[in-house]
């Protein structure tokens, strides 16, 4: 397929199904479903979409639908998060608790819960039981990423200036962050877990100044909540983070269209400390 412009994509574990949500040559906002070994399209239909996170068994597709005209409560589709059949694209159900656009989605490891995120401002966070889709609870606390810890117990979210961990599947805080003193207000825009749980990394939109490190990736202890350190990695918003599980290397993706691999074990032994 030809795309003017790729908005999310997705694949499953096995490797047997790619979801995009793109900008078709004809100008509309499409989402796809592709079998990747035959290049069969599953479903190919006009949809905004923000977010896209497939089940740990590949059956289920849940995505949040984007709309920028969407400015009211009151309108149709805000808030919207569809979940979709992988092998048919038929939609199984259409989750409308949230109010506006639901900024991030996450399934947990081991398939139970589907946890969702919008970020207007007086956003909430939900988690749904994914036997029935069912509202299982919730945080009166907005977000614009979601992370899970490795066995699935906990939850990070970022979002604005605030890093919180809670717990799954009652949705009780674990854990805020610290404020962190900065030149810039910190805009938590991405977020994830050390392979060993115990630290929290977060990417930040940075101050939007040219040519300076701006773009800073801050290092919690989760247990704690302190902040030990502040890393100038890009000169932009870093929208991305995921670390390898095994051999501890960080990947950090930019909005200055960078992608740097990080040692995670050098960063936490460096001597400097944050400010």
């Amino acid at each position: 397929a030809h795309y003017l412009e790729v908005d999310e994509i997705a694949i499953d574990r096995n490797g047997k199904v790619i979801v995009v949500a793109a900008l078709a040559e004809n100008g509309c906002r499409r989402l796809q479903f592709i079998d990747r070994e035959s290049g069969r399209m599953i479903i190919d239909r006009e949809y905004k979409t923000n977010k896209i996170a497939i089940s740990p068994d590949g059956k289920i597709a849940a995505t949040s639908y984007d709309d920028m005209a969407i400015v009211t409560p009151k309108s149709k589709n805000a808030g919207l998060v569809t979940i979709w059949d992988i092998n048919s694209g038929s939609i199984i159900t259409e989750l409308r608790e949230h109010r506006l656009d639901v900024r991030d989605l996450i399934f947990s490891p081991d398939g139970k819960y589907l946890i969702t995120t919008e970020h207007d401002m007086d956003g909430c966070t939900y988690a749904w039981n994914t036997n029935d889709w069912s509202l299982h609870g919730g945080l009166a606390s907005k977000g614009h990423s979601l992370a899970y810890n490795s066995d699935g117990s906990l939850t990070a979210m970022v979002g604005h200036d605030s890093a919180m961990v809670f717990s799954i599947p009652d949705c009780m805080p674990y854990m805020l962050m610290e404020k962190c003193d900065m030149p810039h207000e910190p805009y938590y825009v991405s977020v994830t877990f050390s392979p060993d749980d115990k630290y929290l990394i977060v990417g930040d939109s940075g101050s939007g100044e040219e040519n300076e490190e701006v773009g800073l990736i801050h290092i919690f202890e989760v247990n704690t909540g302190q902040l030990i350190k502040n890393y100038g990695a890009h000169t932009d918003s870093v929208d991305f983070l995921d670390i390898h599980p095994k051999r501890n290397w960080l990947m950090s993706g930019g909005r200055d269209n960078l992608i740097k691999l990080w040692n995670f074990d050098a960063m936490i032994s460096a001597k400097s400390d944050a400010k």
